[in-house]
Parts: structure tokens; C-alpha cells; sequence
């Protein structure tokens, strides 16, 4: 009896499992979509798109952290988040290290990539 409880336990854990697997790939492909629509045509070339998503039905409003990595060889002078409005946020810098990141070229070859990791947190203005 307690053979047929445990391996219950495993169907249920790999089902648990797989739903979750199933959940993470169908929102990443919701969230490209989203991205894959957005209007660009006011931004330059160089300009860096960073997406944040709210994965719950309620507005929320809060600090939020999250790190930017930029290439050092492409030095950014400054940088700031704003909306898709066009308003800017409140940054808050916590930290700045140097990393190194790879990158994946066309030709499907790593390539090593000097970036300076930025953290921060920011809110809506």
C-alpha cells in the first residue's frame, strides 16, 4: 500500500511539473508576442527596450529592482527608464560591477561580451 501512495506522489509531482512547464513556455510566448508588437519607430538605433510585465489581473505600484547589463565597449553615458508614454521614472542606483556576459553571434559562435551590470530600483513617476 505505502508503494502505491508514493508513486502517486511522483504521477502528481510530474504532472505538477509538466503544468508548470507548459505555463512558463505558453507566457513567454505571450510576452514575446506583446514585445514583437510594440511601437519602435520613435527610438534610435541604440536604444535599449527593457520590458517589465504585470503577470497578475491588479494594477500594482511599487519599487521594483532589476539589474541592466550594458556592453562596455559601447560606453552609455547615462541611461534612465521611462514609459511607453514617454514619462521618465524615478531610478534608484544601488550598485554598478563589472561582468561578462556571452553572446551568441549569426554564425552561432559564443562571443564574450565586457558589460558593466547596472542594479537599480525605480517606480512610476
Amino acid at each position: 500500500m505505502r508503494s502505491g501512495a508514493a508513486k502517486i506522489k511522483r504521477d502528481n509531482l510530474y504532472r505538477i511539473d509538466q503544468a508548470q512547464e507548459i505555463a512558463d513556455v505558453l507566457t513567454r510566448r505571450a510576452m514575446e508576442s506583446v514585445a514583437a508588437h510594440m511601437d519602435t519607430s520613435r527610438l534610435d538605433d541604440d536604444d535599449i527596450i527593457v520590458s517589465v510585465f504585470n503577470p497578475t489581473i491588479l494594477p500594482r505600484n511599487e519599487v521594483m529592482e532589476l539589474q541592466i547589463d550594458l556592453p562596455r565597449d559601447d560606453y552609455a553615458r547615462s541611461w534612465w527608464l521611462e514609459t511607453p508614454e514617454g514619462h521618465r521614472l524615478d531610478v534608484f542606483p544601488l550598485d554598478k560591477t563589472q561582468t561578462h556576459l556571452a553572446m551568441i553571434t549569426p554564425e552561432c559562435r559564443a562571443r564574450p561580451v565586457y558589460a558593466e551590470a547596472h542594479q537599480g530600483g525605480g517606480c512610476r513617476p
